[in-house]
């Protein structure tokens, strides 16, 4: 899974803040903590709140989702098969990854 949260409080944007350990997203090496989401299925999400971008994130159990995810500036592609979605506070979301 992937656990991202708010840059800051009340700010735009996301990024990775965990990798649970034994995750499949953490063994495949394409993410690491302190990447910025970018776009999810192609929507610009980088002045967009966690909350606008939280429904971007929703779909059916084991349907794909793919990131824009941004680190040094340079830019890649992560495609995700959603396991679950999980908000326990503003902008933390978990999805499973596809590898």
């Amino acid at each position: 899974g992937i656990v991202f949260e708010s840059t800051k409080e009340g700010d735009t944007g996301l990024v990775v803040a965990n990798l649970p350990e034994g995750g499949s997203a953490r063994a495949s090496n394409q993410i690491q903590i302190g990447d910025e989401l970018v776009a999810v299925g192609g929507t610009d999400v980088t002045e967009k709140t966690p909350r606008d971008i939280a429904p971007l994130m929703l779909g059916p159990e084991g349907s794909a989702v793919t990131l824009l995810l941004k680190r040094r500036e340079k830019t890649r592609t992560v495609c995700l098969r959603r396991g679950f979605v999980m908000q326990n506070s503003p902008g933390v979301t978990i999805l499973e990854s596809d590898r």
